[in-house]
């Protein structure tokens, strides 16, 4: 078993109700690592994934060829700067 899925166990077994996966380092291919990632951590767990990527494409499905258990989706809210500060529109 590898460190990745250790850590993903030991957090399921800690009473983790989901996982907020990312796979977005400085020198590394998110789009090649996140699919990755997700498999690795699926084979040790079956609770919701929440993909964290900058990326939207990734964080909805990082690859045609994997399927996300009960995905959780991070739904940002439309933002505008205000005084050189982001702020949520009401």
């Amino acid at each position: 078993m590898s460190l990745r899925e250790r850590i993903a166990k030991v957090q399921y077994e800690c009473g983790a109700n989901f996982l907020d996966v990312n796979a977005g380092v400085a020198s590394g291919n998110e789009e090649e690592d996140l699919p990755w990632l997700v498999q690795v951590v699926q084979k040790e767990i079956s609770i919701p994934l929440m993909l964290d990527s900058a990326n939207p494409k990734l964080s909805r499905q990082p690859s045609p060829s994997i399927v996300i258990r009960n995905p959780l989706f991070s739904i940002p809210f439309p933002e505008r700067k205000q005084n050189g500060r982001s702020s949520i529109r009401s």
